[in-house]
């Protein structure tokens, strides 16, 4: 407050003035404050967008193999029935009372008669030798290899 001037009880006010520049200085700062806000918003919104559009693409792309897995399933199990099939198919034809038809029919074979069988007899009996290499690594390894010489023995 300013005091009295003389002769009056009213104060005496004066305007203060202000310098214009200052207010110019500060609207020009404010409207490079409200332009930068302005750029981090739209910066910030696209960068947002861009994030959910790269998400959006990538659940397109995993959809898509969702499918194409469903698909080669249902592929795989149509292949897999027509396998059974075929394999009943084929266990149904080759029976032995087919096979002898065919033999006789379509071959022109005929069935062994008695007088067709020859009988050999060895001079010196049935013999077998061993000429395998004896490793003795392993004690399994020999025991496997004794019976599959029994079992080759045996046929």
């Amino acid at each position: 407050m300013q005091p009295a001037t003389k002769g009056s009880s009213a104060y005496k006010l004066e305007t203060l003035m202000q310098p214009k520049t200052v207010a110019k200085q500060q609207t020009r700062v404010s409207k490079k404050n409200n332009r930068m806000v302005k750029i981090r918003c739209v910066s910030t919104i696209s960068v947002v967008f861009l994030i959910a559009l790269f998400i959006c693409s990538r659940y397109v792309a995993i959809y898509g193999m969702h499918n194409e897995f469903e698909n080669k399933t249902a592929q795989l199990n149509k292949v897999k029935m027509d396998n059974e099939q075929t394999t009943l198919m084929i266990e149904s034809m080759v029976d032995g009372t087919k096979v002898e038809e065919y033999a006789i029919n379509q071959l022109g074979m005929r069935k062994i008669e008695n007088s067709q069988i020859v009988y050999i007899q060895p001079t010196q009996g049935d013999s077998m030798q061993k000429i395998a290499k004896n490793d003795k690594k392993s004690a399994t390894k020999g025991i496997f290899g004794v019976i599959s010489g029994v079992m080759e023995y045996l046929q």
